[in-house]
């Protein structure tokens, strides 16, 4: 696969990104900030509601969309509207 090919990665938070005290490693952080850099839309996916992402992986700019609620709800991460 061609990396210049990938438009969005799709990144489970929960027991996958986030450690247990909830945190993001800096480093995380950074290759995550990098993808988004490239173009390439980040979309964060938690079983928790988008507040739950609040202080994470929102920190990266942009994210225009979280899939939220056990995949129940694709959200605006910036106003909370539901987009789907």
């Amino acid at each position: 696969m061609n990396p210049h090919n990938i438009r969005l990665v799709a990144l489970d938070m929960d027991g996958t990104l986030l450690h247990e005290d909830k945190h993001i490693s800096r480093r995380t952080l950074q290759t995550v900030q990098k993808l988004a850099d490239a173009g390439i839309r980040v979309v964060p996916a938690t079983g928790r509601g988008l507040d739950g992402l609040r202080g994470t992986i929102l920190q990266v700019s942009p994210i225009c969309h979280a899939i939220c609620s056990n995949g129940a709800a694709i959200q605006d991460p910036a106003s909370g509207a539901v987009l789907e």
